[in-house]
């Protein structure tokens, strides 16, 4: 997929080196043989800079899944690695290839080389439409990992409240990920700085430049990601003029009963379904990652069973589940193509369309008409028969703006469904969950504290002047 080059092994290097505890390495000066000296250089560092989507571990504490205490199936190593973060609890394994830990080290990992890159392509004395292309990529990707990380580790963003609340550390340079005393910054002041990432990578990248359409950010993929941003800021107009941005570079919705058709019935061949789902080859992918996922397992005790009935019968997006186990019903959906590890999708053009549907509902001049339009898109290409949805459907029995707004939110659920959104949306909307734990239930109340998952154990010992999420 990616293609390596020396320049990058020296960064991964560098990048081992510092997450393991190697302070000093950082004031080595490299051997200049083997020193990035070109934008061709950077080029090739930049690939590495791009981030898996360690936050996918966030869809087992979702109403998505429910525990299974099958004894003689599950796989026992599993189970104890994902029902901390099924329960919420602070007590979470460490050193996992997946979960809190792993995503906040990898982040920053990351974060670290796209400085590399900035800080590098910033020193070169020639200007070119490569290096500025180059650039763009390494803002966007340090603005995207910042985001997720604010989002998996502190309060959602509050207007009233973003300014007090902790957020995480905003390194904007090399020397940043040195320091073992990093301080949080405010929710207010890491989504300002995110934002002018954003905005100059969006304004620098040119696609025509990007070796890796599909797995690098390109224009539609950042106006995606502003979308995003601007619909967790509450921020109406904002979400609908970047969504606007995004969908007129790349509209294409994908057309799901055509792909179902084309590999289930009398074939089964879920394995290629579930591979062309994250392809980038379908158009509608604008932004994709390969990553470990471990939700795909069939026997890690964590199923679908439930979820799928909320699947009308004429919805092909419930058709793509499979079991492997009729005695231990574990259903899962195909989305994700290896029990490891899968191509995952970080931005489409269904989530930008259900981003602006809720904006224009939400808007203080709202577009009702406007939001079923962007549903209709989608919904076009998830159900046979299809019936268009109406504003006057709606208002037949009840109040439209309110059944709309829940419409919107139920097709965002089965849309996204076990692509990692789900937690992000319970959080913003202070929804609460209700687990079953096998020998119990454990809840999640409205506006729990536990929404901003704790931050790492190791970072807390390591860095003095972190402070924990209350509890």
């Amino acid at each position: 997929m990616n293609k390596k080059s020396p320049y990058l092994l020296i960064a991964l290097f560098l990048l081992t080196a510092i997450f393991s505890g190697c302070k000093k390495y950082l004031s080595e000066v490299p051997d200049a043989r083997v020193s990035p000296q070109s934008v061709e250089d950077y080029q090739a560092m930049v690939v590495n800079a791009y981030p898996e989507a360690y936050y996918l571990f966030t869809e087992f504490m979702t109403d998505n899944f429910r525990y299974y205490d099958y004894t003689s199936f599950n796989q026992p190593s599993l189970v104890s690695w994902i029902k901390p973060l099924y329960t919420w609890s602070d007590g979470y394994d460490q050193n996992l290839p997946i979960g809190p830990e792993k995503a906040w080290n990898s982040y920053y990992n990351k974060i670290y080389n796209a400085n590399v890159v900035i800080e590098g392509l910033s020193k070169l004395p020639e200007e070119s439409d490569l290096k500025r292309s180059v650039l763009g990529e390494a803002y966007l990707i340090r603005a995207y990992c910042h985001f997720m990380l604010v989002n998996i580790f502190a309060k959602h963003y509050d207007p009233a409240t973003a300014a007090a609340d902790p957020g995480v550390p905003y390194q904007l340079g090399t020397g940043d990920a040195q320091q073992e005393n990093f301080p949080r910054q405010s929710v207010a002041d890491v989504y300002s700085k995110i934002e002018a990432d954003l905005l100059k990578g969006a304004d620098m990248v040119n696609d025509k430049l990007v070796t890796e359409p599909g797995y690098h950010f390109q224009k539609a993929s950042a106006y995606a990601f502003l979308s995003r941003v601007k619909l967790y800021e509450g921020d109406w107009a904002g979400c609908i003029d970047a969504s606007n941005k995004a969908l007129a570079l790349n509209s294409s919705v994908r057309d799901l009963i055509a792909d179902y058709n084309n590999y289930i019935p009398n074939k089964n061949e879920f394995y290629n379904f579930s591979l062309d789902y994250g392809s980038v080859t379908k158009s509608n992918n604008l932004l994709v990652a390969q990553s470990a996922t471990y939700n795909g397992y069939a026997s890690s005790g964590f199923y679908a069973n439930e979820f799928k009935q909320l699947y009308l019968n004429q919805d092909y997006r419930g058709k793509i589940f499979v079991i492997s186990s009729n005695t231990s019903p574990n259903w899962k959906m195909l989305k994700l193509s290896g029990q490891q590890s899968s191509n995952v999708v970080l931005f489409s053009v269904e989530e930008v369309l259900l981003n602006q549907a809720e904006a224009y509902v939400r808007s203080l001049k709202p577009d009702y008409n406007a939001a079923i339009t962007d549903l209709n898109k989608i919904l076009i290409k998830r159900y046979s028969p299809f019936t268009a949805l109406t504003a006057a459907q709606f208002s037949a029995t009840g109040t439209l703006s309110d059944l709309l707004l829940q419409r919107v939110y139920t097709e965002r659920r089965l849309e996204l469904a076990y692509e990692g959104y789900r937690w992000f949306d319970i959080k913003r909307l202070k929804l609460p969950v209700t687990h079953s734990t096998g020998s119990g239930t454990e809840t999640l109340s409205s506006g729990d504290l536990r929404y901003a998952i704790q931050i790492p154990f190791r970072e807390l010992t390591i860095n003095k002047a972190i402070v924990p999420n209350p509890r």
